[in-house]
């Protein structure tokens, strides 16, 4: 059997102290680099010069990025407009074939239905003539007899 190892109790308090030093050695790093960054802002605007420096940077970064969102909207505007007007082409084509097909199917039944009209025409003017004979005979028969009557009187 190999022999194990025991640990040495100055390694073991030798990464215990240096774990306890890291930890404590935390919040003194972040406390210097926040100190740090307020130096670099007092620097910054303890002059005129640099402050004026400092907004003329925010103002370009600004206008800057005021200028992209303006180049995105109008390409956004354009995209929206082409759209638009592919769209309104598409459906004023399929509303122009409709109406085509709607009129072709009208000649079609106008076709279908004038031999029916004509026919019906022709019945009806058939027994038009004989009620109109009938009525002309039966005023003749009328103006007959009411003559008789009146030469008879």
């Amino acid at each position: 059997m190999p022999a194990q190892r025991v640990p040495d109790a100055r390694a073991t308090a030798g990464g215990v102290q240096e774990a306890a030093g890291g930890a404590c050695l935390v919040p003194v790093g972040a406390a210097l680099v926040a100190r740090d960054r307020v130096i670099e802002v007092v620097d910054t605007y303890s002059s005129r010069q640099s402050a004026q420096a400092e907004v003329k940077k925010y103002e370009k970064r600004g206008a800057k990025a005021r200028t992209q969102l303006e180049r995105e909207v109008r390409k956004t505007r354009t995209q929206v407009e082409r759209e638009l007007r592919t769209r309104r082409t598409r459906v004023e084509r399929e509303l122009r074939k409709a109406r085509k097909d709607a009129g072709d199917q009208l000649k079609s039944l106008d076709k279908q239905v004038a031999p029916v009209r004509s026919q019906v025409e022709l019945a009806q003017a058939r027994a038009e003539n004989p009620v109109q004979s009938g009525i002309t005979a039966g005023t003749v028969a009328v103006a007959k007899v009411t003559e008789r009557v009146a030469a008879a009187a």
